[in-house]
């Protein structure tokens, strides 16, 4: 269940929560954090599955959450001051591989979040609330070959053009290395293509 407090106490009971997915994600934070002048807030947790899918063509294990706080009018507000995450760590993740992204609302780029990761838990400080993500690097999703049929030709066989020697076609750490680069240029919206033509995003 979605645990909140104020200064160490828990107060989950003074704050509307919805969190239908069940996600677990506990908030620890000052007295002073919303201003008394917003009345009872409301906080709101739900999968974002848009976030999800496009990411999941890089990682196959990736958790998307979007988060947001309502004052008592239903406005969405923002913190006065830094909010303690905690996000437990899915089972089948590898909590040595983790990465936490905060997806920038207004031009949809992610930033990587510090974080530490305590009793199956990541924890992160944050100052405002849209998008996070978790993802587990070691999940990369290996690019599948295109194999192109053969098709009967009169014309004789040209020989084989040499193979791109770039490192953006090399498999094992290297390859996990360039598919984390790709990762990021996606979110930042980057389109680069190599020397061999192939794209690399």
């Amino acid at each position: 269940n979605t645990f909140i407090a104020i200064d160490g106490e828990d107060t989950s009971e003074d704050i509307n929560v919805s969190d239908k997915e069940n996600s677990g994600v506990q908030f620890d934070f000052a007295e002073n954090t919303f201003d008394k002048s917003h009345g009872k807030v409301s906080v709101e947790i739900k999968k974002d599955v848009t976030q999800s899918q496009y990411l999941l063509s890089d990682f196959s294990k990736v958790t998307a959450w979007n988060i947001t706080f309502y004052n008592e009018a239903g406005e969405e507000i923002q913190p006065g001051a830094p909010v303690t995450v905690k996000k437990p760590i899915p089972e089948d993740y590898n909590s040595g591989f983790l990465m936490v992204l905060h997806i920038d609302p207004q031009t949809g780029q992610g930033n990587m979040v510090e974080f530490t990761v305590e009793d199956g838990f990541v924890v992160f400080e944050a100052s405002s609330f849209s998008v996070y993500v978790l993802v587990d690097t070691s999940s990369e999703i290996e690019d599948e070959p295109t194999i192109e049929p053969d098709s009967p030709s009169d014309e004789p066989d040209e020989p084989a053009a040499p193979s791109c020697d770039h490192f953006c076609h090399k498999s094992g750490f290297v390859g996990v290395i360039w598919k984390i680069v790709r990762f990021f240029w996606k979110l930042f919206n980057m389109h680069p293509v190599c020397e061999c033509g192939a794209a690399h995003y």
